[in-house]
């Protein structure tokens, strides 16, 4: 009975609150409130109010910009809201770089988006993720599509789910009027959590190219299953139902060293009307004719020709990423790669990927290093962590040991074993403990490999980046050194080659096109060298 109680309760206090925001809200102006679908029992208002309140025939509540309030109530019952923290994303892929259409015609966008807060998304339960027009807030797009959720919003995430640190989609489809006047247009849209918020990072612009005449409605592409050859009968299932499109590609092109291993990533959409059950990549029938220099074959390759299987449900509409590997020929010179995609046994139309591929130099197989590189007169920097305030609790990948700057031999120590070190402000004093063995004194410390490299971990110290809260920057190659600066302040400083530095830059990702990754080292790198040429930091 006590249960239904505090259910009736509750139930009468989101009335109550309700009433309240509906009798106040009139008196604030628009920039102080924002205002969310959250669901009560009662239709308050339906219409554009102005850019920052717009009530869609819905229920709402709101609250002041300055912080996220809880109802007295609702922190009596330990009842807890998602606070704008808790969301944020970060745009990572986009189908296409623009739309190029003519008047009439409807084309498709896939937009990915990365999950870099820490509550999970979803599409069919609470406050659900999709895509509202933006700038201004909730108007009209004149692509606006039938297929659209509302004049207002074109679609929700495509997946049910979406972890904190995975890929989120959306994809919609654009109608260009059939009296639109050619030229170029932007369509701007943010990424929003339902009667919620606004999601940080989510605000987008798509460019529109309106070119040629009029079409009076979209043509269907029909793709025919290719007749055998010889008028054998064909032991390959028929195409029809099959159909898929090459959205996103980890590389446009790809330049490497002679046999070395290239790992590609293929974002394929299912266009057709089958669902994919067992996917697999492989070479094109003329590949398997070809031999010598054109051989592209890795060794994580199932057979000769079977590049990769895969298992993974793709239902129409649904897009699949598809990652393999494969090798670079051993002679200089250029090369085309072609693979294929196949589903439940056929050749999807639409399937191939083309690669190109340029290698730099002679020499066969790269065989993996195992005495670590040599950097001859490489530049050796210091880059100063962070001030120590607490104990530094460190561990290795590989064996390493300890050193003062005045020659004290402090032990070596295998892989995964966590020592603990610092310094005292009060006495001026470094400190070092693991199991019996510590250490006192006024020489300051270092960590390093034994041999080759080593990666340190510092376990105690937390560094995660905006764009994936799941990451954590606490690994560093190279040596580590806890020493005091002119200043008093004690510095965590990792030591290590200009290039191995330039490794382990946070800037970017692996999802960055190349061309671009290879503009952020070069800046780095000369950024680097600058201080290094001129210590005055």
């Amino acid at each position: 009975m006590a249960f239904f109680v505090v259910i009736f309760f509750s139930w009468m206090m989101v009335l109550v609150e309700a009433q309240f925001v509906n009798q106040n809200a009139k008196a604030m102006a628009p920039a102080d409130i924002k205002c969310s679908n959250l669901a009560v029992s009662k239709q308050i208002f339906s219409g554009y109010v102005g850019d920052d309140v717009y009530l869609r025939e819905s229920f709402f509540s709101c609250a002041k910009y300055e912080e996220e309030k809880v109802s007295w109530w609702k922190k009596i019952f330990g009842i807890s809201e998602a606070l704008a923290a808790d969301y944020s994303a970060l745009k990572l892929l986009e189908s296409d770089r623009f739309l190029e259409m003519r008047p009439g015609e409807s084309k498709k966008f896939i937009i990915g988006f990365k999950n870099t807060g820490s509550v999970v998304w979803t599409r069919d339960s609470g406050p659900y993720i999709s895509i509202y027009t933006y700038d201004p807030k909730y108007r009209t797009s004149r692509f606006q599509d039938s297929t659209w959720k509302l004049r207002e919003q074109p679609s929700k995430m495509d997946q049910a789910e979406v972890a904190p640190g995975q890929l989120g989609f959306i994809s919609w489809t654009f109608h260009a009027p059939s009296d639109i006047e050619p030229g170029w247009y932007s369509e701007t849209f943010h990424l929003a959590a339902e009667d919620l918020l606004w999601i940080p990072g989510g605000q987008f612009t798509i460019k529109i190219f309106i070119d040629g005449e009029a079409v009076s409605e979209p043509q269907p592409v029909v793709t025919e299953p290719e007749p055998s050859q010889n008028n054998q009968t064909s032991t390959v299932t028929s195409s029809a139902g099959y159909s898929t499109k090459l959205l996103l590609r980890s590389h446009q092109s790809v330049q490497a060293k002679a046999g070395q291993t290239i790992e590609f990533t293929a974002g394929f959409k299912n266009y057709g009307s089958s669902i994919w059950t067992n996917e697999k990549i492989s070479l094109p029938d003329v590949a398997t004719a070809s031999s010598g220099l054109d051989s592209f074959y890795h060794s994580s390759w199932q057979s000769q020709t079977v590049v990769k299987e895969y298992s993974q449900s793709i239902a129409p509409g649904g897009l699949g990423f598809f990652k393999f590997s494969f090798q670079a020929p051993s002679k200089a010179g250029s090369y085309d790669a072609n693979f294929n995609l196949m589903a439940n046994g056929v050749a999807v139309p639409g399937g191939n990927i083309y690669i190109p591929i340029t290698v730099t130099d002679d020499g066969g197989a790269i065989p993996p290093s195992t005495t670590g590189n040599t950097y001859g007169d490489e530049p050796i920097i210091r880059i100063g962590l962070y001030d120590l305030e607490d104990d530094l609790n460190l561990t290795a990948d590989k064996s390493f040991k300890v050193r003062t700057s005045c020659g004290n031999d402090l032990g070596t120590y295998p892989a995964g074993s966590i020592v603990v070190a610092g310094y005292e402000k009060s006495t001026g004093q470094y400190f070092f403990q693991k199991a019996s063995t510590s250490y006192r004194g006024s020489c300051y410390l270092r960590f390093e490999p034994v041999s080759g490299q080593n990666i340190f971990e510092l376990t105690n110290y937390e560094k995660r980046p905006a764009w994936n809260r799941a990451y954590n920057d606490n690994k560093f190659r190279g040596i580590i050194e806890v020493r005091v600066s002119e200043t008093g302040y004690p510095w965590v400083i990792n030591e290590l080659p200009m290039e191995d530095y330039l490794k382990g830059l946070a800037e970017t990702s692996n999802y960055s096109p190349l061309e671009f990754q290879k503009a952020l080292m070069t800046a780095a790198r000369s950024y680097a060298f600058h201080h290094w040429e001129n210590p005055y930091k």
